[in-house]
């Protein structure tokens, strides 16, 4: 049984796919298994799988119909036998030492997750950007924190990725993905990990680098189903936190700011637009209501979302 599985989705990404299995198969920590999930790509991701499996004994394939991201990554938690998961997304790069360091870390310190720290980097591997985490580092992070920094729209902590992480695997355990969601699934299924998760321990060492400049990323879609269905989710994400203020002022801005930022980009879609704002509108009339919203950022949202966008 190997102690860590690494699950990696796997669509559309031929040319960047080899670099991204190659630093996988770098790790100086040996003891895991690759499963590398073909989502029903067109190109020759799944040829590309399928050679890398005959050569490591390590790597298992599967292949499906088109699903999309989640249904990939739940395909491959049902197959995971380690005592820890991590994931990598396919046009991404890891450090070798990656796995050595977090899986040391959550024994050492005995917690639930270990996180390190991730670079963006452009398609030619020019840094776009760090994203450290020397605000916490040498303390356990409580779930709260956790949650804080996976929604803070002014935090430089960048938590929201599923990928710079090890989970113990019963945090994990009859917790999925939202199938129906490609944007912010990462940030849903970290929601429902963290209902487990008790503490977090964080390195500030980069290990994981976000390949930002890649084509037919989802997180630059402009196609207003997709927008919209996410977005929808997320809205409805926001009441859960009604109890702690603080967290749910966080959780209502992200949503927010990132409506804004996707109505923006959407393609021309007057109904998906009208329901996106109007979305919107109860967030921000509740949010005024309640406190959580000043006049001055009722007044830009609604000016910047309702108006403008």
């Amino acid at each position: 049984m190997p102690e860590l599985s690494i699950i990696v989705p796997v669509y559309r990404k031929e040319q960047y796919l080899k670099n991204c299995i190659d630093s996988v198969l770098c790790q100086t920590f040996e003891d895991f298994e690759l499963i590398l999930v073909d989502d029903g790509s067109p190109d020759r991701c799944g040829e590309i799988c399928d050679e890398y499996a005959m050569e490591d004994e390590r790597i298992y394939v599967m292949h499906q119909e088109n699903q999309g991201v989640s249904a990939a990554r739940n395909a491959g938690l049902s197959l995971a036998k380690g005592r820890y998961v991590g994931f990598v997304d396919p046009d991404d790069t890891i450090h070798p030492n990656m796995y050595k360091t977090l899986i040391s870390i959550i024994k050492d310190k005995d917690v639930d997750l270990a996180i390190c720290g991730l670079q963006y980097i452009d398609k030619n591997n020019n840094l776009i950007k760090n994203f450290g985490v020397e605000q916490s580092i040498g303390r356990v992070l409580s779930q709260k924190k956790l949650l804080k920094y996976t929604f803070g729209i002014k935090e430089r902590l960048f938590y929201g990725s599923l990928c710079n992480k090890v989970f113990k695997k019963e945090l994990l355990m009859d917790k999925y993905f939202n199938n129906n969601v490609s944007l912010f699934e990462d940030w849903l299924g970290l929601l429902s990990f963290y209902d487990r998760c008790k503490s977090a321990w964080i390195t500030p060492d980069i290990y994981y680098y976000y390949s930002a400049g890649t084509d037919n990323s989802l997180g630059k879609t402009k196609n207003p189903i997709i927008i919209y269905n996410s977005l929808r989710v997320f809205f409805k994400l926001i009441p859960k936190f009604k109890k702690d203020k603080e967290l749910y002022t966080f959780v209502l801005i992200r949503f927010l700011e990132d409506s804004i930022v996707f109505l923006k980009r959407m393609e021309r879609s007057w109904r998906f637009k009208i329901m996106i704002k109007s979305m919107m509108g109860v967030t921000i009339m509740v949010g005024y209501m309640k406190g959580v919203l000043t006049k001055t950022m009722f007044h830009k949202y609604i000016v910047e979302g309702i108006i403008q966008s």
